[in-house]
């Protein structure tokens, strides 16, 4: 071995595996809606490799939300993310503090093989006026099919904190109409046991009866000098025991490269669903260190 070829061999087992660098990311979403709600949510994760195929993140965040009171709900965790084989494992436990003060353990995991995914998930419900003075959360378990970026499949069976159960289903499929834009079409059924709306708002959440929607879509990714832009855009027909309503969405997003493998992100969205129409601005950052 030559010396240029044994300082090389050095320096190549002294230097991390750039693929298993830690990652950081930062996260922050302003959203208004008519339920009346401001909500403002801000989070950072860092992820640490204890193997190639094996991660750990650490994340902490906390909410400010704004109706006649305000609130805030803080919260962390630890989440791992490890493949073995074809199996691919993911598991994460948070401690979140509702806005009425209440401190309950949320989290979940989920097993995929190949293009199925089985998961049971428990997370907060934050987004009727009313959630600041409960502690509304949901637990789903789910069953999916995911084909690549085109297509996908899911069932899922939802137990709410109170005791209020639900169900749904939903699919879609997007077709590469040229290098950048594509077209498809989506489809959803969702329905509640239960009803929590009391005439006037969904108290505390939000819980739809026999709902039916289907949609178009549209997305198109444009590069403008370094910069990447993400448009999408999708709306329909939607009915549910009460009336007939079109939902629409559409969003922007803006992916600018910064300093060595750091990225900056930001984006705006509206939307209108069957019992409310929001507005959200996000930012964040995302690098290897």
């Amino acid at each position: 071995m030559t010396l240029a070829a044994l300082l090389a061999f050095v320096a190549l087992a002294a230097s991390p595996d750039p693929a298993t660098r830690p990652v950081i990311v930062g996260t922050s979403e302003l959203a208004a809606d008519d339920q009346p709600m401001r909500r403002f949510m801000t989070a950072v994760s860092y992820t640490r490799f204890s193997d190639p195929l094996t991660k750990w993140t650490a994340t902490a965040g906390s909410y400010s939300l704004h109706t006649r009171d305000r609130a805030t709900s803080p919260f962390a965790g630890l989440g791992v993310d490890t493949k073995i084989g074809q199996i691919h494992g993911i598991a994460s436990l948070r401690v979140f503090r509702f806005p009425d003060g209440r401190i309950e353990p949320l989290g979940g995991f989920e097993v995929a093989y190949k293009q199925l995914t089985a998961a049971i998930d428990r997370h907060e419900l934050l987004y009727t006026a009313s959630s600041l003075y409960a502690h509304p959360s949901e637990t789903v378990a789910s069953l999916s099919w995911k084909r690549d970026d085109s297509s996908a499949a899911t069932l899922r069976a939802i137990r709410y904190f109170d005791g209020n159960h639900g169900r749904a289903a939903d699919a879609w499929h997007l077709a590469h109409v040229t290098r950048s834009f594509s077209a498809g079409a989506a489809a959803s059924y969702r329905d509640t046991d239960e009803s929590r709306f009391n005439g006037a708002i969904y108290d505390p959440y939000w819980t739809p009866r026999n709902q039916l929607e289907a949609r178009a879509i549209v997305a198109s990714t444009l590069h403008a000098r370094r910069v990447t832009i993400n448009l999408h855009a999708d709306g329909g027909w939607g009915r549910d025991e009460a009336r007939t309503f079109h939902p629409w969405r559409a969003f922007a997003e803006f992916i600018i490269p910064l300093r060595g493998t750091f990225v900056a992100t930001a984006g705006v969205e509206r939307q209108s669903t069957a019992f409310y129409r929001a507005n959200a601005v996000r930012f964040g950052f995302s690098g290897r260190l």
